[in-house]
């Protein structure tokens, strides 16, 4: 089995905190009370807020690790630990 990628771990966590929310919210309040308190939320906006800080975080973990030096080259260099290089160089794979 393979571990978990940031990226997945990140997804996952969006996936969880959207579902979570919905459910707490239901058990809250009644279905007029609940129109009410979500009028101004913007479910489109709050994925393409997720998916923005998905992306984001992305890009970061992309520009951490140079291009064309091997994560033992790299580690030397920067005096970063293998493990965690290696770990990254998944995630952006």
């Amino acid at each position: 089995m393979d571990i978990p990628t940031f990226d997945d771990v990140l997804a996952a966590f969006y996936v969880f905190s959207f579902r979570s929310r919905t459910r707490s919210l239901r058990r809250f309040a009644s279905q007029p009370m609940l129109a009410r308190l979500t009028a101004a939320a913007s479910r489109p906006r709050q994925y393409l807020k997720a998916l923005l800080i998905l992306l984001a975080a992305t890009s970061i973990i992309g520009t951490v690790i140079e291009q064309g030096m091997s994560p033992q080259e790299f580690a030397t260099k920067t005096g970063w630990s293998l493990s965690t290089l290696e770990f990254l160089d998944r995630t952006i794979q």
